[in-house]
């Protein structure tokens, strides 16, 4: 989709005037605050698609100018920075804040202390704080108890300790003070039935226990048994689930001096299993170089697969050769990481003849699904789309049930397009429909086969099979296609254009009138105690604290189960600015309200948070606002403290280097990593690298791809993929599946955002 003309102003000279003009709204009517009359037209169940996508909000932002810096803020500018983890800067503010009374200030002070290592200082405070009649003092003590542990008080931070329950989200920090304590003060015994006293009473999972006591085995000197106790609990992570233990059972291994050769090999295949292929690498090196031979035909195999992950290829041809000549594991197996090495080395002929092998030998190997995927890959390296079209047919008719399955049956189906086989393609997916029930899935199985259809003579059943998709209640980027195609929708705008926003008040009162509920008799919120300390605390902005405590009020209330009650949760999270939890929410009452979907119940699910900031900042730079809502909604359900495996942060996912380059263009000199947590930088972040993908990229869907994936990734899939003309085509070609889906679902945010917040005539 090529971007528009973009308009090209005297930005800075612009930004001044509406600065002015604003501080004159201001000084006469107060801070701006956007406001809502009514909101109209719900899209009941009877109506026809038409009318569904015609559906309108009657209502438009002013024209006055939306203030970005609210100059008569009462807010804590000492909360704003906790809140972006910026806990130096909160405590120079600290003494400068006039907005907090005096026992907030020392809250805030201990607190602030406590983080940046400040434990003498924390402790006296937080002490002195408890003798006072403060609302927050079982977060007092505990805050005292863990600054006593640190300044290594240990007999004070047991005797607090002892006096401070379960606080929401500190179970296992406040488990650990009971018997830390006792381990530092030398008694042994008193430490293992604290441990054990700490685990009955709820502090710890069974295998955060174990973890511990473990540790506890260990430090005492019982080296064997602690060894084997972790060397079980490695074994059973994928079980339980419980990946996060991982490093911390490592870490624990890694301190007996003499370890059994076996546990290399677990560790190995625990790094293996994390994709952690460097540490992989040493471990299994570890292992191989042992006298213990139990498992070294697995552990070869795994490290030189590990090389491959890392771009060792010659290094791994070569154990995988000799693996083949001294025939130590399954043939088939061996052939297609051979295979996979020589495609990555761009040695295509080889490959095939590897993959050739691996699919003759594969009997029972356990990856002929993998086998005949490596072929698909093969094929698309080639352009070969015959071939490649082939082995999609393959992979369905052996391996109907494999996860390559469903975009095997789309792959092959397009790529019979390609090569003019459009009949073959409908008989494809038509023979494959039966295999597939997720209802988004559906819709793009039906969209393409609607697609093959328009192809081809059969242009009535095509249409019928668009407009069916189009009345689809969902919001998946097939059914919008399909809309935009019946002439209900338009695709989405690129550059910058007002929107409506979100305004909790009006939607909670139309929403309520559509499930015939009076806004008065909603469900309340109990009046609970924990609700006041979450309320309290997050007005400090110590979320980690306050978020926890939320989860508890959300149990005790019981309002997750109603639609009233979630209607109630959310505009109390969107009103506290815990906009992730009310998006959450709103999902779930947008999904259960199925057919009864409105404009406003939507923007439950699609919300406009930080609103004055994306305007401005989407403005700046020509982007449409929907834009970064909707990249924003996929990377981090407008969580600002959101980060991945990768090491993205906040609310438009950056990593740091990434981060680190966007911060040279606005010539910020003291960027620092954990400056991506606020949540005005992230968005002007954002919008300035997506404007730099466009301009470079002139096309939404590929600029979508390399915000997910990088640029390299994107110049294969740009010689990769068929049809360039169609964008959804290039996009379902993506081999990766985190980027197909990424980019299908930015798309799909995209047309929902510009539908639901667009100001109509």
């Amino acid at each position: 989709m090529a971007r528009i003309n973009k308009k090209i102003v005297k930005e800075d000279i612009i930004l001044i005037i509406v600065f002015i003009i604003s501080l004159t709204v201001v000084f006469h009517t107060g801070c701006y605050r956007i406001d809502y009359d009514e909101i109209t037209t719900p899209l009941e169940s009877k109506l026809t698609p038409a009318e569904i996508i015609s559906d309108s909000v009657g209502v438009s932002k002013t024209d006055s100018i939306v203030v970005i810096i609210d100059i008569n803020s009462n807010d804590s500018k000492t909360a704003s920075y906790i809140q972006r983890k910026m806990f130096h800067k909160a405590f120079d503010e600290l003494n400068r804040d006039e907005n907090l009374d005096s026992l907030d200030r020392l809250f805030l002070e201990g607190y602030l202390c406590f983080k940046i290592g400040k434990y003498a200082r924390s402790e006296s405070v937080m002490v002195y704080l408890m003798d006072e009649e403060y609302p927050l003092n079982d977060w007092v003590r505990y805050l005292a108890a863990a600054s006593a542990f640190r300044n290594k008080d240990y007999v004070l931070s047991n005797q607090l300790i002892r006096t401070v329950g379960k606080l929401p989200g500190l179970f296992e920090e406040i488990g650990d003070l009971r018997w830390q304590n006792h381990w530092e003060l030398g008694d042994t015994v008193q430490a293992f039935a604290q441990l054990d006293s700490a685990f009955n009473l709820g502090f710890f999972e069974r295998l955060s226990f174990d973890l511990r006591n473990n540790t506890l085995l260990r430090k005492v000197g019982k080296i064997e048994t602690a060894q084997v106790n972790f060397l079980a609990m490695l074994n059973i992570l994928g079980v339980s689930k419980r990946w996060d233990l991982a490093d911390d059972i490592i870490s624990e291994l890694e301190k007996i001096r003499r370890l059994d050769p076996i546990v290399y090999f677990y560790i190995g295949q625990t790094y293996y299993t994390l994709r952690k292929y460097d540490n992989s690498i040493i471990w299994f090196n570890k292992y191989l170089e042992s006298s213990n031979k139990k498992h070294s035909n697995k552990a070869k195999y795994y490290l030189a697969v590990s090389l491959t992950k890392t771009k060792y290829y010659t290094k791994s041809l070569d154990i995988l050769r000799q693996m083949l000549k001294d025939n130590s594991y399954n043939r088939g197996s061996l052939w297609w990481r051979i295979s996979q090495c020589r495609r990555k080395q761009n040695k295509i002929s080889k490959a095939w003849e590897a993959i050739d092998s691996a699919l003759v030998q594969c009997k029972d190997c356990g990856n002929g699904s993998n086998i005949v995927l490596e072929r698909i890959f093969l094929a698309k390296s080639q352009r070969d789309w015959g071939k490649f079209a082939v082995e999609c047919r393959r992979m369905l008719r052996n391996y109907p049930s494999s996860s390559y399955a469903d975009i095997s049956a789309i792959w092959g189906s397009l790529a019979f397009i390609e090569v003019g086989k459009t009949r073959t393609a409908i008989d494809l997916l038509n023979q494959n429909r039966t295999h597939f029930s997720y209802p988004d899935f559906l819709d793009e199985y039906d969209y393409w086969t609607a697609y093959a259809y328009s192809l081809t003579d059969s242009t009535i059943l095509a249409d019928s099979m668009f407009s069916a998709i189009a009345r689809s209640p969902r919001e998946n980027v097939f059914v919008w296609k399909s809309r935009e195609r019946m002439g209900w929708s338009k695709p989405p705008i690129v550059n910058y254009m007002d929107m409506i926003y979100t305004n909790s008040d009006s939607v909670v009162k139309y929403v309520s009138e559509q499930l015939g509920i009076n806004v008065d008799s909603l469900p309340k919120l109990p009046n609970l105690k924990i609700k006041t300390n979450a309320e309290h605390l997050h007005r400090l902005g110590i979320t980690e604290f306050s978020l926890p405590c939320f989860k508890v009020i959300e149990r005790e209330s019981q309002l997750n189960n109603k639609l009233d009650g979630l209607l109630v949760l959310w505009k109390y999270y969107y009103d506290l600015e815990v906009y992730n939890y009310a998006t959450a929410k709103g999902i779930n009452l947008s999904n259960k309200m199925s057919y009864l979907k409105s404009s406003a119940s939507m923007m439950m699910a699609y919300p406009t948070p930080y609103h004055e900031l994306v305007d401005q900042y989407a403005k700046s730079h020509d982007i449409h606002p929907a834009i970064i809502y909707a990249i924003m909604r996929q990377e981090s359900r407008f969580d600002p403290y959101a980060r991945s495996y990768a090491d993205a942060r906040g609310l438009m996912q950056f990593i740091p280097s990434t981060g680190k380059t966007v911060a040279d263009w606005f010539k910020i000199k003291d960027f620092h990593e954990d400056d991506l947590y606020d949540h005005s930088m992230n968005i002007l972040f954002g919008a300035k690298f997506f404007d730099y993908l466009m301009d470079k990229r002139e096309n939404l869907y590929l600029a979508l791809a390399e915000y997910n994936a990088g640029a390299s990734q994107l110049k294969r899939w740009e010689q990769e993929c068929p049809i360039s003309d169609n964008d959804l085509v290039w996009t379902e070609f993506i081999d990766y599946r985190q980027t197909r889906l990424y980019v299908k679902k930015v798309m799909s945010n995209l047309y929902t955002y510009e539908w639901i917040y667009k100001k109509r005539d």
